[in-house]
């Protein structure tokens, strides 16, 4: 693996990338304007590093070179309808969201880019996009931009970049495997219709293997569960022209047909122009999915093959009420649909989900080494009581495995056996105090889960436990002083 990031990050790697870009475009890219504080990435980049790491020159196609130009916000246009508008212009003209552009792409730690134009110029697409680096508990983001850009899109093989500014290139862990095993794999379901032509495309042009029932469960289970505000539920004429030349393939899996009259909502427009699509394979899951960043790590979990000891954990965490026999926290959601796969509140077919807000359920989600270590059942019923039980949670999102939060968790619980309940309340109340309170008191090391080690809980409690012993000698003496009636 570390051959493959040397290969990377090599200055030498970049130049090289950068002298086939230079042949493919014909001198083209010193023609763009402002071209140094621009990023390209997809598929010309990838394809070129792909066949300089593998030294197959076949495998090189570079058919356009996609170039990211990040643009400002309108201040005179309201925030929402920029990041969330109603239309999107393409090539064409046409007044629609459509063709893998105009969805707005939100990572997991929050940022989030969105397309707002595209053009081509020759072998040139010029990619205007937005982007936003979210802020969580007052830390700042720590992904770029480029980044950002990369995890949006649907194909592993597709996930690089050069940073032209900084002269190096940027790239994902997707990518990473890819080079390692040349195993094609969908990374974003948000358009499946684009993903499958895609998908089956670059299988030809970079000669790799995919598991191609695989990756095609992967993109049905997505249309049918994600909503259409994280996907884009119609294509419009640049992908209908590409699903004609890949009808045979394409409908396989997904049936492409005319909407019907209400269909869409009222403010698309150009709707003679768009087609819906509806998935045709016999397959679903049975969890509720919610997100799609919650979707991908569901499938990830429970759908993607690994070793059984690891399986085995995972499904003790997700499933704990099963293997306990107890649902009285996990719940059956029942979700009532008509034959089209559309939610109805009539009664015509039923498929219930498997649900939980349990604690460790969520942080099974979020944390991607949460289930490697060693625990049993009682230890997750522990930590899923304990967060249930007391107002302290945050005191245990710093740990990354589950068997760490056990430890946590059975730690404080033996201070509440000594201290009492004054220290539930104490240690619930500190992010509700302002900053300067808890940095007057040396409580403000608390507000970063990472700092939540034993020793600083101890710390923290003696601080407090002084404090309240100076207040009550305080109120004593106060209390002593004769009442001197002016």
């Amino acid at each position: 693996m570390h051959k493959i990031e040397d290969f990377l990050n090599s200055k030498d790697t970049y130049n090289k990338v950068m002298t086939a870009l230079s042949y493919y475009s014909s001198g083209g890219l010193t023609q763009i304007g402002g071209i140094n504080q621009h990023f390209i990435a997809g598929g010309s980049v990838s394809n070129i590093l792909v066949s300089i790491f593998h030294g197959d020159k076949k495998q090189c196609v570079v058919n356009d070179i996609d170039i990211y130009v990040k643009t400002t916000a309108d201040d005179d246009q309201h925030q929402r309808a920029q990041w969330y508008p109603s239309l999107y212009i393409n090539e064409e003209g046409l007044e629609i969201l459509d063709d893998n552009y105009g969805r707005v792409f939100v990572c997991e730690n929050g940022s989030r880019m969105r397309v707002t134009k595209h053009s081509r110029r020759g072998i040139f697409n010029i990619i205007d996009y937005l982007y936003y680096p979210k802020m969580y508990n007052t830390k700042p983001d720590d992904k770029s931009k480029e980044l950002v850009i990369l995890e949006g899109f649907d194909l592993n093989c597709c996930k690089s970049g050069v940073d032209l500014t900084n002269q190096k290139i940027i790239y994902t862990p997707e990518f990473v495997e890819f080079l390692r095993t040349k195993e094609l794999k969908v990374t974003n379901p948000c358009a499946p219709i684009q993903t499958t032509i895609r998908l089956h495309k670059k299988m030809k042009d970079l000669d790799c293997t995919c598991d191609v029932e695989q990756q095609m469960r992967f993109l049905t289970v997505a249309a049918r569960h994600i909503t259409s505000n994280q996907m884009t539920k119609y294509v419009g004429p640049e992908t209908y022209r590409k699903y004609i030349g890949m009808k045979s393939v394409v409908d396989k899996y997904f049936t492409l047909r005319k909407p019907i009259e209400n269909e869409l909502p009222d403010h698309i427009p150009n709707k003679g122009l768009l087609w819906v699509f509806e998935p045709i394979m016999d397959f679903d899951i049975i969890e509720n999915v919610g997100t799609i960043n919650n979707f991908k790590r569901v499938w990830e979990l429970l759908y993607t093959v690994k070793d059984t000891e690891s399986q085995d954990k995972i499904n003790k965490i997700f499933y704990k009420n099963v293997f306990l026999g107890d649902m009285n926290e996990d719940t059956w959601l029942t979700y009532v649909y008509d034959n089209n796969g559309d939610w109805l509140s009539g009664e015509p077919t039923t498929k219930p989900y498997y649900n939980s807000d349990r604690y460790t359920h969520q942080m099974l989600l979020v944390k991607k080494n949460y289930y490697k270590c060693d625990f049993n059942l009682q230890h997750v019923d522990f930590i899923d009581k304990f967060a249930y039980k007391y107002p302290l949670s945050t005191f245990l999102k710093g740990c990354e495995t589950l068997i760490e939060q056990y430890e946590m968790a059975v730690f404080i619980d033996s201070l509440y056996k000594i201290e009492g309940d004054w220290m539930i309340e104490f240690l619930g109340s500190i992010r509700h105090h302002s900053f300067t309170f808890n940095k007057l008191f040396g409580y403000e090391m608390l507000l970063n889960p990472k700092n939540i080690t034993k020793e600083n809980l101890i710390r923290v409690i003696k601080i407090e436990k002084k404090f309240l012993q100076i207040r009550d000698l305080i109120k004593t003496q106060l209390n002593r002083v004769p009442f001197i009636n002016n």
